[in-house]
């Protein structure tokens, strides 16, 4: 049986809605534990696509003793920080993914255990649409500059 003691103290929701353009750069999904009495052995980030029938496949991982390792196909997408933070780096249409954390502990009794999470990325193809408006004020000398912002 796994202690209260042991589980998440923070981590991202279960649904993370991002619009490109507005929010979809530098994206952090970042958990926190703690595992009182048991000993960290790994964490591991995983992704899978929403419906297919593939298995997860590691996006990265650190143990007890090094930092976080990239593995080289998705250092262009993703960075890892500790103590568990996985970070999206610029997210586009096709990045709709499931995130996975797991992470690997040792109990009091020498028993493996792994503590998961889950979070969808659900990105939303909008643009933002800038209108400038430019008019000359009460004869000032210089123009002033008003825009309004939309998402389409």
């Amino acid at each position: 049986m796994i202690s209260e003691a042991i589980g998440w103290v923070d981590r991202p929701g279960d649904r993370i809605d991002l619009v490109i353009g507005f929010n979809d750069t530098d994206v952090n999904l970042e958990w926190t534990w703690k595992l009182e009495g048991a000993t960290f052995r790994s964490v591991k980030f995983e992704r899978e696509k929403p419906g297919e029938n593939k298995a997860a496949t590691q996006i990265a991982s650190r143990g007890d003793n090094f930092g976080f390792n990239v593995l080289d196909q998705f250092v262009s997408e993703y960075a890892a920080s500790d103590p568990a933070t996985l970070i999206l780096k610029n997210v586009d249409n096709m990045e709709e993914y499931i995130y996975t954390v797991r992470l690997s502990y040792k109990s009091t009794t020498n028993q493996f255990f792994d503590l998961v999470d889950r979070v969808s990325v659900v990105v939303n193809g909008k643009k933002r649409i800038f209108l400038f408006l430019s008019f000359n004020l009460f004869a000032l000398p210089s123009y002033i500059h008003h825009y309004a912002e939309w998402v389409v």
